[in-house]
């Protein structure tokens, strides 16, 4: 069964590459010279300075920034790397980014499913950092690509030489990869695999990866039974306790103390919707003096509309338009729409879109929240913020990223999560107003 599985992946691989690998001159490549580390260390510095002043002068696309990687490895024989340069390119940011472009794409594809076929820990490596070269899933082929990529993660997650590899620290993207792949194409033997290789004792930095396989085994369509979703739960947990337990008090214990309390939180346990919300204490809000909010379950009778957010996050100020024109649409109806975020020991200010500064204000909760009053009327934040007991990545919601809508019926049910606040505006509505109707509640008259 392994063997099959490193061969559909090979297959993949192969497939996305073919037609492309004569025409990019890929065939030729063993005249080349075999890289050398200081070649790819030289590729990885000259990267990264050019893609600092591309983005000083400007130029902030994928396409440009794959231009400047497909120059930088204009004379790297991609045919001859070896599986220790491509984890050195993807340590230094420049392997994904190559990917942008089609030729290198092709070429890193063709050599990795070459590499993969070694059935130890080497072939595993491989078989990961494969899973990452496959065709984007958009446009036409989206279905067929994300199929593509749902048949490569599974057989790389069956590649005999990946528990060994995983124990050596390597690999663990294969974990975070699970979450990108369709659900419903991931099957039994896919799970069979994931369960049998958390058994081992793994390194911290694998094991923060992990919860990405949780995450893949609660999305809809999930062809994982409860009992085997609860068994992947607790041995998640164990894997994360036995690496909290040997990792000093740093980022990466912090990391995977958060990712404990996910799994251990409302959402990991029974997937949250149609669940009752649980509790959000408020520390501070700003609704003013004639409403008395101290918690969630205050704003019961009422759809609760709750965007987790903080101020140094870009994606969450970006998304700032479409919630103020929520909040207006529902002005006057028994909606809320509430900005929930936690304190952050320091308070990012903005100007002209673009991050401005930051006042730290560590230990120090009343200079925070008096510069969140400052900050909210600054961006014109026109719904109510509140800031919560608990973290921002509230793991009973199942935040791990932030901004995260999470939409809570006026009986206190949570009836749709993991929504972003500015895609699908009029989807929301939708889902709004679906609520207003079930509990005989006002809601706006749509247009003719």
């Amino acid at each position: 069964m392994r063997l099959r599985g490193i061969k559909e992946m090979v297959m993949v691989l192969a497939r996305s590459a073919l037609g492309l690998v004569v025409a990019c001159g890929l065939a030729s490549s063993a005249l080349a010279k075999p890289p050398t580390n200081e070649q790819i260390d030289a590729a990885v510095d000259s990267f990264k300075t050019k893609q600092r002043e591309a983005v000083a002068a400007g130029q902030r696309t994928p396409a440009a920034h794959a231009e400047i990687a497909k120059a930088v490895l204009a004379d790297v024989s991609l045919a001859d790397l070896t599986i220790d340069q491509f984890e050195a390119l993807d340590a230094g940011g420049l392997l994904r980014v190559a990917a942008g472009d089609e030729t290198l794409r092709t070429g890193f594809a063709t050599r990795l499913a070459d590499l993969a076929k070694d059935t130890g820990a080497s072939g595993a490596r491989a078989a990961v950092l494969g899973t990452m070269m496959l065709p984007p899933p958009t446009g036409a082929d989206r279905a067929k690509n994300l199929e593509a990529l749902a048949v490569a993660v599974s057989a790389a997650m069956q590649h005999p030489g990946l528990a060994a590899a995983l124990a050596d620290g390597k690999a663990s993207t294969v974990f975070r990869q699970a979450s990108s792949a369709p659900a419903d194409k991931l099957t039994g033997e896919f799970w069979t695999a994931a369960e049998r290789l958390l058994g081992a004792d793994l390194p911290p930095a694998v094991v923060a990866a992990t919860p990405g396989l949780f995450d893949a085994a609660l999305a809809e369509g999930a062809k994982i039974d409860a009992p085997t979703r609860e068994r992947l739960r607790l041995a998640i947990l164990g894997a994360l306790d036995s690496a909290i337990g040997k990792t000093p008090q740093d980022q990466m214990k912090q990391r995977l103390e958060r990712s404990k309390n996910y799994l251990n939180g409302a959402f990991a346990r029974t997937g949250l919707v149609n669940q009752p919300a649980p509790e959000i204490d408020f520390t501070w809000t700003n609704f003013g003096a004639d409403t008395r909010v101290a918690k969630l379950s205050d704003l019961r009778g009422k759809v609760v509309v709750i965007d987790f957010w903080a101020t140094w996050c870009g994606p969450c100020v970006a998304s700032f338009p479409q919630v103020r024109e929520l909040t207006a649409h529902y002005k006057g109806y028994p909606v809320v729409v509430l900005g929930v975020t936690s304190l952050q020991g320091a308070v990012t200010q903005w100007k002209d879109g673009k991050p401005a500064g930051r006042v730290d204000t560590k230990d120090n909760p009343a200079k925070e929240y008096e510069l969140l009053g400052e900050f909210i009327p600054a961006l014109d934040m026109t719904w109510p913020v509140a800031v919560s007991t608990q973290d921002v990545f509230n793991p009973d919601y199942g935040v791990r990223g932030i901004p995260h809508v999470v939409i809570i019926d006026p009986k206190g049910v949570v009836r749709h999560r993991g929504l972003h606040p500015a895609s699908d505006p009029p989807g929301k509505i939708t889902k709004i107003d679906e609520l207003l109707k079930e509990f005989n509640l006002p809601a706006p008259v749509k247009p003719e």
